[in-house]
């Protein structure tokens, strides 16, 4: 066999086994792209059972113990939002609402505040305090005390006008 022959035969082999090389990476993107949805559906599903098992009981305990100072709240959402609302003495809402957001490698927990306050003196109105913050939270513990914060400084500002000193 010539030289020729030989580099004319090896052109042939090169693309077939840069074709079987193209395959063989689109079989292991295929199973990448598999895995990482594989991971989202149960880091979803693991963010939901964190919100269905640990948050619902907590602020359940939170309305509760709030029922104990004459506070009525109610607990409510379902997959990855749970929320307390708490009957405030001027016909209004404090809402406490907590949304976890499954990401690649990790959960966000996010927390929306919504303060809804009917003022007497105004004509059939809102007034409308949103606040939206992410907390870096992973303990009952931690969100227990975001909630008494959060609450705390609700309540100064409706009673007094200034955030707590406290």
């Amino acid at each position: 066999m010539s030289d020729w022959q030989a580099e004319l035969g090896k052109i042939f082999t090169d693309i077939e086994q840069h074709r079987q090389e193209l395959a063989e990476l689109a079989r292991r993107r295929q199973r990448q792209e598999q895995e990482r949805a594989d991971r989202t559906v149960g880091q979803r599903l693991g963010a939901e059972r964190f919100a269905r098992d640990v948050i619902e009981p907590l602020l359940r305990d939170i309305a509760a113990e709030l029922g104990k100072h004459g506070r009525r709240a109610s607990v409510g959402g379902d997959g990855l939002t749970r929320w307390i609302e708490v009957a405030v003495e001027s016909g209004g809402v404090f809402r406490y609402e907590l949304i976890l957001e499954p990401q690649p490698a990790y959960v966000v927990l996010r927390r929306h505040n919504s303060a809804i306050a009917r003022f007497p003196d105004e004509t059939p109105g809102t007034h409308q305090l949103v606040l939206r913050k992410s907390i870096a939270v992973a303990t009952a513990e931690d969100i227990t005390r975001d909630f008494v914060q959060e609450y705390r400084e609700y309540l100064w500002v409706a009673h007094f006008g200034a955030p707590s000193p406290l």
